[in-house]
């Protein structure tokens, strides 16, 4: 009887939405221990895994953005995204030398169109700072915008910068709003 009577509360507080329960993602090789797998890149070789820019594990991600014409970018494997949830990326990241660099998270319709942009007001991003040379955890937080039926992750260093970043221990949970 007493376990009823406890349970009865219990259950009337997680139907009710006060708990709220955060579910990973599957975003594959996100801590780079099988090279860029599972990640695409458009930019000739600056992002690369390495052991030297491993934070947990045997590789991390490295970029190496030289060119003052070009900038990097890797993108992750294309997620389910729900309209009106929030999405929280965690990941550990150090900045070498220069600026420049940042991390997304873009939403994309049916049809693939680019949801979150700075054209829209609603980019979704951190920028590490400059001369941050410490391993240090950074958060990522957004709502996917309507009409969202996707999602990538972009690591993207800006034209005309000259940054060395290296970042690692890549997690992305999904949530309903409170």
């Amino acid at each position: 009887m007493k376990k009823l009577i406890w349970g009865i509360p219990l259950l009337l507080i997680l139907s009710s939405g006060l708990v709220r329960a955060d579910q990973v993602v599957d975003l594959p090789n996100a801590d780079f221990e099988k090279g860029l797998s599972g990640w695409s890149t458009n930019d000739n070789g600056m992002s690369s895994a390495t052991a030297a820019a491993a934070h947990g594990g045997k590789a991390g991600l490295r970029v190496e953005d030289r060119a003052t014409t070009a900038g990097s970018g890797l993108y992750s494997t294309t997620q389910k995204a729900v309209s009106d949830r929030d999405y929280t990326l965690q990941f550990w990241a150090r900045n070498l030398e220069g600026e420049g660099l940042a991390v997304y998270l873009i939403f994309y319709d049916e049809k693939n169109q680019a949801l979150s942009r700075s054209e829209f007001n609603n980019e979704i991003k951190v920028t590490l700072p400059k001369g941050a040379k410490d391993w240090k955890q950074y958060t990522l937080k957004g709502v996917a915008p309507k009409d969202s039926a996707r999602m990538k992750v972009w690591v993207h260093s800006f034209i005309n910068n000259v940054v060395v970043a290296e970042l690692d221990d890549f997690v992305l949970t999904e949530s309903a709003p409170q």
